[in-house]
């Protein structure tokens, strides 16, 4: 995957978990399930910021209501130098529950 980094890309997959940090509110929808004594945010993840989440409480759309659906997210690859590669989103509109 590190060679689309900065790219925009189509990502499906099943969605093993859905963690809310209590320390800042963000979330992660990841793809990997976590390992014993992995981070939450360890392995490729989708990252929504609290600033962004009120976008799903108006679509109606709990986030956690995607964990053990197959979804897919478009977005922009990054590699953050601490969290490690990520796809932040703004808006549901993005997501797609396939099944």
């Amino acid at each position: 995957m590190n060679e689309h980094v900065h790219h925009v890309v189509i990502v499906q997959g099943l969605v093993s978990e859905v963690y809310s940090s209590q320390n800042t509110g963000t979330c992660f929808i990841r793809f990997e399930p976590r390992r014993r004594g992995d981070a939450p945010y360890a392995g490729f993840k989708v990252v929504i910021f609290p600033d962004y989440q009120p976008a799903w409480k108006e679509a109606r759309i709990p986030i956690a209501s995607y964990c053990g659906h197959e979804i897919y997210v478009r977005g922009v690859i990054q590699m953050h130098a601490k969290w490690g590669i990520e796809i932040l989103v703004n808006s549901p509109r993005v997501i797609q529950i396939i099944k």
